[in-house]
């Protein structure tokens, strides 16, 4: 089970914290140390006979070769054949388990393994520190390194503290795939595009285990890699102390940057080519009790998923080692005092407020959608985290009792400003704490707070490598208080109104996506389905027929093991498709998951009924999206008439609604229209 910390996942992930503090010194020692044999016990082997830099620190054979061997990577040869395959050390800085075991929780830790195993370099403390002690050079780059006299004796902690340095600085992030993450939609071919896509996407997964941007975690997986012959079974993580028999056959994600030079693959270098990694882990993924969530009518990309997703990964190779980052993830601190400016007299004007209209905080549902949909960015930007919480803080003037429905309205058009949605939500809080017995603008003012959280969710989603971190925190964090009390409240009505356990049920699928764990995720929407299911036996109309669909979704999405059904969800989809026909999300939706369940022709169907529809004018911009997004699963069908159609309703929308973000993909902004981070224009 995917047990990564939360803020990580698929492309939110910043970088893990780089593990210690060194200096150019100890970093220069410990190159030298790890190139020189003199820490062997034989005085023939050092740390790169086995972590050769052309072979991306691994070397390049099924299992590794310890002592007594001669030569280098593959054409090593007369020594100790060990059990495991060698990982290669690239980025080992941000890593907490090392090892493929995950034993080892430092370098320090790791580097004495190797060092004083008989079958590795067979050294001993004793051995290690006399060696050292004779050569005078080295007496004076460890005083030199650690700031004191050279006649003090080496101290073996002063050793790994030093080849600890020297591999923290092995940071592989200038890679082809890099500069396409910060705007270079050059940098990656036709063909390693829709490879990401689909690593990335629902098909592949891999980016739950292989995290970017360093392509790999500290997670333990037990994926069932096959057995070596001749070999007995090698238990993994399972056999160390305590004993969990849960991880039995469970070994540490690896990395796979510069994964083309690091062949054989697995902890036993079981597979000798790339190409059969994917076709194993592709299988892996064919179980017989889910074979409809298999798109293998999507010829594009889908169709070719394994090819592409190969073309993909062998981009990743750097060619240079880049500097040590100084990067450093920031805690995240809760909106700061005066956020937003609802401050002196202004509080005794809410007595006067009128409730506001239903549609008022729809106007922003569009990004909510997005949201809850597949909707990912990569973001251009600095390679460093801002300390940006203070870009949280935002004006939100209380506007007098006459103003305040137009006020909000206007607010909550304003779709792509995270301030303006910011604003529209506290406004409608304050409304909903002056009147708390009217239950419709408490849950109005509960959709807002939603909407919000979704928007900003989708700008983190944005945020590549958690540049803004600290920002998200704090506005979600901030809604989020708004939200608890609403929803609390909302929570100890006794009468089950579908509209209002619907907006409960919103809420909880949103606000939990970047700031809780998996585990609270999950309880949250589980949460979200029981109240979904209550909403829609009442009313299936419910929220403007969105709580019918987005239930099938649930059960679409949900896996297997926490619920997941999706049988039940293609029944639900096809009731809420009966009840609102003309719903663009829902029919974009419905034809998804046809095409997931092999229908395609249904699928057409679906994208075809969206062509007649007439949006609502307070959700222009949603249909406009849905419509992009439509024509992209025409592409992927494939239909290219149906796609050219969809496109000129869209233009045509477009084009008569000026206002409204075209959303043009691009590298930097899959979505196009104005970048949410940089505001640059696409």
């Amino acid at each position: 089970m995917y047990t990564a910390a939360p803020g990580q996942g698929g492309l939110r992930a910043p970088l893990p914290e780089l593990k210690g503090s060194y200096t150019p010194q100890q970093i220069d020692l410990g190159r030298l140390l790890f190139f020189d044999p003199v820490l062997s016990g034989d005085g023939k082997s050092s740390c790169a006979h086995c972590h050769h830099p052309d072979l991306a620190y691994a070397d390049g054979r099924t299992t590794g070769m310890g002592a007594s061997g001669e030569g280098v990577g593959p054409a090593r040869r007369q020594g100790d054949v060990l059990p495991r395959n060698t990982p290669g050390l690239w980025n080992v800085g941000f890593l907490g388990r090392l090892f493929w075991d995950g034993r080892a929780t430092s370098l320090e830790e790791q580097s004495v393994g190797p060092l004083f195993a008989a079958n590795e370099m067979a050294s001993t403390p004793d051995h290690v520190r006399q060696a050292l002690a004779m050569n005078p050079e080295y007496r004076r780059l460890f005083a030199q390194a650690f700031q004191r006299s050279a006649n003090q004796p080496i101290a073996l902690e002063e050793v790994t503290t030093a080849l600890s340095a020297f591999e923290t600085s092995l940071v592989s992030l200038n890679s082809r795939f890099d500069r396409y993450a910060h705007g270079d939609d050059r940098a990656l071919s036709d063909s390693e595009v829709r490879g990401w896509n689909v690593f990335r996407g629902f098909v592949g997964r891999c980016t739950q285990c292989h995290v970017p941007p360093l392509f790999q975690s500290d997670d333990l997986a037990a994926i069932g890699a096959p057995p070596v012959p001749g070999q007995p079974y090698d238990q993994g993580a399972g056999v160390l102390p305590p004993a969990d028999p849960a991880l039995n056959g469970a070994f540490k994600v690896p990395t796979l940057r510069n994964i083309a030079l690091t062949a054989p693959y697995f902890q036993a270098g079981q597979f000798a080519q790339l190409a059969d990694v994917v076709d194993f882990t592709m299988r892996r993924a064919d179980t017989p009790s889910r074979p409809a969530r298999r798109p293998a009518a999507l010829a594009h990309p889908h169709a070719t998923g394994r090819t592409a997703a190969r073309m993909w990964r062998t981009c990743c190779p750097s060619s240079a080692l880049s500097p040590i980052p100084r990067w450093r993830r920031r805690s995240r601190p809760r909106c700061p005092p005066g956020c937003p400016s609802f401050q002196g007299s202004t509080h005794e004007r809410r007595n006067a407020m009128k409730p506001v209209k239903w549609h008022a905080c729809w106007r922003g549902f569009g990004a909510l959608l997005l949201a809850l949909g597949n909707a990912c960015a990569l973001a251009a930007g600095p390679a460093r985290v801002e300390d940006s919480a203070a870009d949280a803080v935002y004006d939100c003037p209380l506007p007098p009792p006459e103003q305040f429905e137009a006020r909000v309205t206007q607010l909550s058009t304003s779709t792509w400003d995270k301030n303006s949605l910011g604003c529209a939500a506290d406004l409608m809080s304050v409304a909903a704490d002056n009147a708390q017995s009217d239950i419709e603008l408490q849950v109005q003012a509960l959709l807002a707070s939603t909407a919000y959280i979704a928007h900003v969710n989708l700008l983190w989603d944005f945020d590549l490598y958690g540049i803004r971190v600290p920002e998200w925190t704090a506005r979600i964090q901030h809604a989020i208080e708004h939200g608890n009390v609403l929803d609390q409240r909302l929570a100890a009505v006794p009468v089950e109104d579908p509209d209002l356990m619907s907006a409960r049920a919103l809420y909880r699928l949103t606000w939990p996506t970047k700031v809780a764990d998996a585990k609270t995720i999950m309880i949250e929407t589980r949460a979200a389905q029981v109240l979904l299911e209550k909403a829609v036996a009442k009313e299936p109309k419910a929220l403007g027929g969105n709580a019918l669909w987005i239930l099938g979704r649930i059960f679409f999405d949900l896996p297997e093991f926490a619920g997941g059904d999706g049988v039940k969800a293609m029944k639900l989809l096809e009731q809420a498709h009966a009840q609102t026909p003309g719903n663009l999300s829902m029919l974009r939706y419905s034809a998804y998951v046809h095409a997931q369940d092999r229908n395609p022709a249904l699928a057409r169907t679906r994208l075809t009924e969206m062509l007649s529809v007439d949006p609502d004018p307070a959700d222009l911009q949603t249909a406009a999206d849905e419509l992009k997004n439509a024509r992209d699963l025409a592409t992927r069908l494939p239909d290219a008439a149906l796609a050219q159609k969809l496109t000129d309703r869209r233009d045509a929308l477009l084009q008569a609604q000026p206002q409204l973000l075209a959303r043009k993909p691009t590298a930097a902004n899959m979505h196009g229209g104005v970048d949410p981070i940089t505001g640059k224009e696409y």
